[in-house]
């Protein structure tokens, strides 16, 4: 593994393909975390592998039977994803005109999916139907709760 930098790398080798998290540098470098991409691949489940399992100890004893690619990611990789930060948010103005199709949205996902679902998906249409953030999306859904259960 003296080619790898500290990075991520898909470990691509004869029986299987890892997620690897490598850390160090020269004979110092060693896999922090892996996740077994075949598990993923068939099953939909995230297995993490220990730094004592054959996959990793094969990929440390034998790495010239391995190809490491970077994965391809964006730039949002290295950001917040959708993490939402509440803070200074006091009120938000929406007119009338807005609210009643914040409102009309959201009576439509609560028809189709339980409550927190609903509200997800009420989130993500506010942040690219509307340009709001995740953390005001929060707020708004909430101003809209407070609104039907007042009427």
């Amino acid at each position: 593994m003296k080619q790898l930098t500290s990075g991520v790398f898909i470990a691509q080798g004869p029986e299987t393909n890892i997620l690897v998290n490598v850390q160090g540098s020269g004979q110092f470098m060693e896999i922090i975390s892996a996740i077994d991409l075949n598990a993923f691949y068939k099953s939909g489940t995230v297995k993490q592998l220990d730094k004592n399992s054959l996959e990793l100890v094969d990929i440390m004893s034998f790495p010239e039977r391995y190809n490491f690619e970077v994965p391809s990611l964006t730039d949002a990789v290295k950001g917040n994803g959708f993490a939402t930060d509440l803070n200074n948010i006091t009120e938000l103005s929406q007119s009338e005109e807005e609210l009643a199709k914040c409102m009309k949205k959201l009576k439509e996902f609560d028809s189709f999916y339980e409550k927190v679902m609903a509200e997800t998906k009420m989130k993500i249409w506010l942040k690219n139907e509307l340009g709001y953030s995740l953390s005001q999306g929060d707020f708004i859904i909430n101003k809209l709760r407070k609104r039907a259960f007042l009427k």
